[in-house]
């Protein structure tokens, strides 16, 4: 296991941790984490989500897909770099433990400039009151788009990471 991390971290563009306290139950919280194919109606940065398997939640070993915003993928996949189409991107869910911890791993197929992206997203919850969550969200990204982002705009990931947890944050606040 400290193989792998140790590569994924040699290769890695990007690291981002933000963090926010959300004012609702953790089962609230959660269920709008989970509740993928509904993230557009509260999040900019989740299109088009697609859940394989027969759920309507990312669950463990679930795959999945969307049309994200954190990297500049669909910019890359236009440009014609490998002729990737922008949704040829996937998810597939590696921690799930309800109300507490969501991961998933993105990636892509090669290009000619090597693998498009692959990051490691993780959300954890820890209940900090009744009604009050401290929400931790984190993405580790290697790969083509990544190494551009980093290049180009290094406060990307930030940024957006910042605004998903604030647009999650409104909506179990005021949707309950």
């Amino acid at each position: 296991m400290a193989t792998a991390i140790t590569k994924f971290i040699k290769i890695s563009e990007i690291f981002a941790h933000n963090e926010i306290d959300i004012n609702a139950s953790a089962g609230t919280v959660w269920n709008h984490l989970v509740q993928a194919k509904l993230w557009s109606q509260w999040s900019s940065f989740a299109k088009k989500v697609k859940v394989w398997g027969g759920s309507d939640t990312p669950e463990k070993d679930t795959r999945f897909q969307w049309m994200a915003y954190d990297l500049p993928q669909d910019h890359l996949a236009k440009a014609g770099v490998g002729m990737i189409p922008f949704e040829a991107l996937s998810r597939k869910v590696f921690e799930y433990v309800p109300e507490s911890r969501l991961g998933w791993r993105s990636y892509g197929a090669p290009t000619i400039h090597g693998a498009l992206c692959e990051t490691y997203h993780n959300w954890l919850l820890t209940p900090i009151g009744p009604k009050k969550n401290h929400v931790v969200f984190e993405e580790v990204a290697g790969g083509y788009a990544a190494g551009s982002a980093r290049g180009n705009r290094p406060e990307v990931v930030h940024v957006s990471h910042q605004e998903w947890l604030e647009e999650l944050k409104k909506v179990s606040e005021t949707r309950g």
